[in-house]
């Protein structure tokens, strides 16, 4: 009778050995995060089990039930108003962008300094315009750039996001302006490290 060979059995075993990894059907696939539904149930739970005696993680525990239920209301809220407005955002955007592009092309066959400047100022407006719609705040319901018929109160809140939008766009400005002046600088210690290590090289050889 043959005996069986153990070196194929145990091979064979362990091929069928599930890979490791954060899904058992998945090799090397990442654990899901825990979503918002399910961090409010765990807290949920959380304060079912506290003792009436433990005061401050109690209170610990509804402040951050609070917070993530927050969330989950301007979560909702911002999937809702995104259906909603996005047509209406597109259209005004494609609106201010045929105006600037009409503006642009105005200014590039205008000889006069005073109306080029005009121009300008418009093209800044309607930019910063854009800006205002790219950066409304999802979880908002969106005022239109081009409404003149509004309440004190929504004419406030328009000016407010759309300053927010603007200050927004400049910190952001700032950090690639930044970043570029710092991959410049890269740039160049790293051309500097070159030519020396070729100064180096030449200098060896040619004493050689």
């Amino acid at each position: 009778m043959k005996r069986a060979n153990k070196s194929s059995t145990s091979t064979t075993f362990r091929s069928r050995k599930r890979p490791r990894g954060g899904d058992g059907n998945k090799p090397g696939a990442k654990a899901k995060g825990v979503s918002i539904s399910n961090k409010i149930r765990g807290l949920k739970r959380a304060l079912k089990r506290c003792g009436e005696d433990e005061t401050e993680k109690r209170a610990a525990l509804e402040k951050s039930l609070k917070e993530w239920q927050d969330k989950q209301t301007s979560k909702k809220k911002a999937e809702v108003f995104e259906k909603r407005y996005k047509g209406v955002k597109f259209i005004e955007q494609k609106k201010l962008n045929r105006r600037i592009a009409a503006a642009r092309k105005k200014m590039g066959d205008c000889a006069d300094a005073a109306e080029r400047a005009v121009l300008a100022n418009q093209i800044s407006s309607w930019n910063d315009d854009v800006k205002y719609i790219l950066a409304y705040p999802a979880d908002q319901k969106y005022i239109s750039i081009f409404a003149e018929d509004l309440a004190p109160e929504a004419k406030k809140k328009r000016r407010k996001f759309r300053e927010r939008a603007l200050k927004s766009a400049a910190l952001e400005q700032r950090g690639t302006q930044r970043q570029k002046l710092l991959d410049m600088q890269s740039d160049r210690l790293q051309k500097a490290r070159e030519e020396n290590d070729k100064k180096i090289s030449d200098d060896f050889f040619r004493e050689a």
